[in-house]
């Protein structure tokens, strides 16, 4: 380990004198370097424009031929791998100091995309000079998270197909099978909830690519036992309470269930009881 104090020796090469220093120089460790960066969010597929303020930060030489993703490390802790971001612009906040002083900086970089990067609510993010490797500002509210809504794609009950409603009958129970674009990537889908007329229903299976985001999800819905519509959510994660069920046939689930990511949909109940033409689920009347 390195001294916490050194005496240095003086040599003078012309009269070979050595005088004596005076006194020891004393080893302290540099400020805590601390860092704030808005905004404090990005699209894990979409490159986003992000801004540090380092407080402490040991000064970088600049020239011409300076390369800043050398000089300088954004790293971000995933789930399952480090990836780092792309420094754009390093400033010093006070010209008066000297380039390399332990000082204030703003540094502007672009976050990762691609292999390792996935919708995570807190992402441990680093920054560091690379050359003092030990002395870093670490963030902890950093997150990335999908700004586009899950949408629903397709409905088919076995009898009906449609982009975001279908047909099922009402006096028998209905496998559902459900696609979602845009599905969130951070929640486990043991978490993902599933109500038809604001009640529970079974989620029999559910598939998930996170390259795509897209999801499947086949429900077991019981037979409601009368005609009429009965709209249906899929909640990316725990209801929270106050949500209005009724969100889904007001449009209003952005506002009225926010806190989680849902999608939309609406099953159509006839009255299979009836004579109909074959193929075709509406009832005659």
């Amino acid at each position: 380990p390195a001294p916490a104090s050194v005496r240095p020796t003086l040599h003078m090469l012309r009269s070979g004198a050595s005088p004596v220093f005076p006194a020891n120089l004393f080893f302290t460790a540099p400020p805590a370097m601390t860092a704030s960066v808005q905004p404090e969010s990005a699209d894990p597929v979409t490159e986003t424009l992000i801004q540090f303020l380092v407080a402490n930060f040991p000064g970088i030489p600049v020239t011409a031929a300076t390369d800043l993703n050398r000089e300088i490390t954004i790293e971000f802790q995933m789930p399952s791998a480090r990836v780092y971001g792309r420094v754009t612009s390093y400033s010093r906040l006070d010209e008066s100091l000297h380039p390399l002083a332990v000082q204030s900086v703003r540094i502007d970089a672009y976050t990762p995309v691609g292999t390792g990067v996935v919708e995570a609510a807190a992402s441990p993010l680093r920054v560091l000079n690379s050359r003092f490797k030990a002395h870093v500002a670490e963030i902890h509210t950093f997150t990335f998270s999908n700004p586009r809504s899950p949408a629903i794609v397709s409905v088919s009950t076995g009898v009906d197909t449609g982009v975001d409603s279908a047909a099922a009958p009402k006096s028998v129970p209905s496998e559902v099978d459900v696609r979602v674009d845009n599905a969130p990537t951070s929640v486990a889908r043991s978490l993902w909830i599933a109500e038809v007329g604001g009640r529970p229903v079974t989620i029999v299976d559910a598939m998930l690519d996170p390259a795509l985001r897209a999801a499947k999800l086949v429900l077991s819905v019981g037979a409601p036992g009368a005609a009429g519509q009965r709209y249906g959510m899929i909640a990316f994660g725990q209801i929270p309470e106050g949500c209005d069920r009724g969100c889904c046939a007001a449009r209003t689930c952005a506002t009225g269930c926010a806190g989680i990511k849902t999608a939309c949909f609406a099953l159509r109940y006839y009255d299979d009881l009836v004579p109909s033409i074959a193929g075709d689920p509406a009832p005659l009347t």
